[in-house]
């Protein structure tokens, strides 16, 4: 805001205010499927940017046979999702998939990669490195459509041996809808869970969430699906049924062995803080490496982990147990400013999620009485 200048040369005030920081936005998706015939309507490597199911079903019709792909995209936005990204691959070769996953608009905006129906380990294993690679995207990736216990443990325990296995996530069995005879994968449906958590007003794991739009699982029966359930050295989020509380995905883990990044909440939360550094740091490039920047970087990071930590997404009573900040002297030692390079260290306490409830049973003379350990 600027005062009316004066009629003659001198003084005068201005009030300038600084621009306010730029949020990445979260849990959009990058959609890609098999390009189901030779259509102009299909354009092949061609983003489509999404807001709502009926903008899909204008553009390419409800049903497409041969591929998962509006099954997919219809259970995104009936369980909380907001935007996508839609392409369609011209083939499930290497060659395809990996221009899929570099076009423009998927590069520049999607934090979430889903390849419904896609499920040969090879593809799944190269999507995992293409989103460690980016570091700012993680993959939903779906279970082979006949799976048994077998079945689910054999491939969770192929792509855990992957490079970038932290970035992902596989989910299963199938689903069954009212909207298809056959079964559909679960990647879809789990985006939009991603999407209805990351806006609740207290983040949360993306597990526990009744499906929408969902009749039940493929394959497994109860019995299984609790066995599943109780695999905690497999990392894979099962999908159950239970009664009178419908069906819900029962996993938060990454496929990841590492406690570190064990929990699907707490590796995209790693991913948001990288997106907003990228998206409001990235101008201190070329800038004199001396304590000023250092205190800019300090004081910028410092003012959104704290914006984070009352939002609740990291733990602890204070600010300086949720997370620290060290960008000075000791970490940009002569020999690091004469490579021309800036290091900061960040430290933050992400919030767990609560995976076993353990109740006591006491048993007395008046009787049993239940407390939680």
């Amino acid at each position: 805001m600027q005062t009316e200048l004066p009629s003659l040369p001198g003084l005068y005030w201005q009030d300038v205010f600084q621009p306010r920081p730029v949020l990445p936005l979260t849990g959009v998706p990058a959609f890609l499927g098999i390009c189901p015939q030779k259509d102009k309507k299909y354009e092949v490597n061609q983003p489509h940017v999404l807001h709502l199911w009926p903008q899909f079903q204008e553009k390419f019709g409800s049903e497409i046979p041969g591929t998962f792909l509006a099954d997919a995209v219809r259970g995104f936005f009936e369980n909380g999702g907001r935007d996508c990204i839609v392409i369609w691959l011209k083939d499930e070769s290497e060659q395809a998939l990996e221009k899929g996953l570099t076009a423009d608009s998927v590069m520049d905006t999607a934090d979430l990669i889903c390849a419904p129906g896609i499920t040969d380990k090879d593809r799944q294993a190269q999507i995992l490195k293409h989103c460690a690679e980016m570091g700012d995207r993680f993959a939903i990736l779906d279970a082979p459509l006949e799976s048994n216990l077998d079945t689910l443990k054999k491939r969770a325990e192929f792509l855990k041996k992957q490079p970038g296995n932290d970035y992902g996530a596989i989910y299963g069995p199938w689903l069954k809808t009212p909207h298809r005879e056959k079964a559909v994968p679960p990647c879809g449906h789990a985006a939009g869970v991603y999407v209805a958590c990351d806006r609740a007003s207290i983040p949360r794991a993306p597990a526990n969430i009744a499906l929408e739009g969902v009749l039940d699982v493929t394959d497994l029966s109860r019995e299984q699906q609790t066995q599943l359930a109780q695999l905690s050295d497999i990392p894979i989020n099962g999908i159950r049924s239970l009664r009178g509380r419908g069906v819900r995905i029962w996993g938060a883990r990454t496929l990841s062995s590492d406690p570190q990044w064990r929990y699907v909440n707490v590796r995209r939360l790693s991913i948001t803080i990288r997106r907003w550094i990228a998206l409001n740091l990235a101008d201190v490039a070329f800038e004199p490496n001396d304590f000023r920047l250092w205190v800019r970087i300090e004081r910028e990071l410092n003012a959104y982990l704290q914006t984070l930590w009352q939002q609740g997404h990291l733990q602890g009573a204070t600010p300086n147990e949720a997370f620290r900040v060290r960008c000075d002297g000791e970490t940009n030692s002569p020999e690091v400013r004469d490579r021309g390079e800036v290091i900061t260290f960040i430290e933050f306490a992400p919030t767990i999620p609560n995976e076993f409830i353990q109740l006591r049973l006491i048993h007395g003379e008046t009787g049993v009485a239940i407390a939680a350990s």
